[in-house]
């Protein structure tokens, strides 16, 4: 049997010990408590670092009550099952936490009856997630595996993908909450093979599709396909048209070096080839020239330093290499239609 973790999350040392020490969370074969907090602060900074199962928490607790506690969980999405162990005097909370999305609330003091029942439900619960989670993440690597692989048949995978997320049983709002958890998911994954993306991506933006409004599921799951197609897009933009690794492995070079000064008689001694050949070569390999593809790539950089730096032009164009600003707003407009402050302000 698996084994579940467990934060315990009260102000009362003595109520923390008096749950961590129940009979019910002795096999530890069966459960395992991750830790300990006094209130919602250190909880979460726990909650951020460990895998936790199960929250058990109090309600009422100095600088982040429990309700606070369960609404920032539940928006980074840091643990499927949170139980509220409070006090009579507290009930009127749980209703709220109820609203929220709480698991369910035992009165104190805790004992072993009390807990039992409560602790088994929340077992199968997370055992029906997991199995859930499983098939969800091997369908969420077939889209993974046509981004890598820049395939053609993305928009089939895609399909199928949003074909077996009609069959489930969803609300809108916890499709939002799975969508965000799952196109993270692709994310992470397929910056494990192309981390070098991260420096021409608004992957963060892409990924989240939170606090929007839907009028339907329909709209939410089109919302959805589209981001999926775009962070397809985003993996495979600097993709080169060739089957020749050589010219792959310069490709990645120059993406890694983006900021770094690169040149074609650098780049041919590097891997030791002959400059004019080097550049005959690209040409008719990928169909662009050397020069055109190290210049899509900086300008691809300097949309990102635009947008998230605060950078000013000329420190974006000099991060880069430019040493004419000038030139460098030139390329940048010819490339994608307006110059660099007007792309900033956009």
């Amino acid at each position: 049997m698996p084994t579940f973790s467990i934060l315990i999350v009260d102000d009362n040392r003595l109520c923390r010990k008096q749950i961590a020490g129940l009979n019910f969370f002795s096999d530890k074969k069966i459960f395992k408590i991750v830790g300990e907090a006094q209130n919602g602060f250190e909880a979460l900074e726990i909650l951020r670092r460990e895998k936790v199962d199960m929250c058990l928490a109090d309600i009422n607790m100095p600088k982040m009550n429990g309700i606070t506690l369960l609404r920032e969980i539940k928006r980074e999405n840091l643990c499927p099952v949170v139980i509220f162990i409070s006090g009579f005097a507290e009930f009127d909370y749980a209703v709220e936490g109820i609203r929220g999305g709480v698991f369910d609330y035992i009165l104190k003091p805790v004992d072993e009856q009390k807990i039992s029942g409560c602790i088994t439900r929340a077992m199968e619960f997370i055992e029906s997630k997991r199995k859930h989670d499983y098939f969800w993440s091997f369908k969420a690597d077939s889209i993974v595996k046509a981004i890598n692989s820049g395939a053609w048949l993305i928009d089939g995978v895609i399909y199928e993908f949003m074909e077996y997320i009609q069959q489930q049983d969803f609300s809108i709002t916890e499709l939002d909450i799975e969508f965000n958890h799952i196109l993270k998911y692709i994310s992470a994954k397929c910056l494990e093979s192309k981390p070098y993306i991260n420096k021409f991506s608004m992957l963060e933006e892409i990924c989240s599709i939170r606090n929007q409004l839907f009028n339907s599921m329909e709209e939410l799951i089109e919302v959805a396909r589209f981001r999926i197609k775009e962070m397809y897009n985003e993996f495979n933009k600097f993709n080169l048209s060739t089957e020749n690794q050589v010219l792959k492995n310069i490709g990645v070079y120059i993406l890694e070096n983006i900021e770094n000064s690169i040149s074609l008689e650098d780049i041919s001694r590097d891997f030791l080839m002959n400059k004019k050949y080097l550049s005959t070569f690209f040409k008719k390999e990928t169909g662009m020239s050397f020069i055109d593809y190290v210049s899509f790539a900086k300008i691809e950089r300097a949309k990102i330093l635009l947008r998230r730096s605060g950078y000013k032009v000329n420190q974006v164009a000099a991060k880069l290499g430019f040493e004419d600003v000038a030139y460098f707003s030139r390329l940048f407009k010819e490339r994608t239609g307006m110059t660099p402050v007007v792309y900033a302000k956009s």
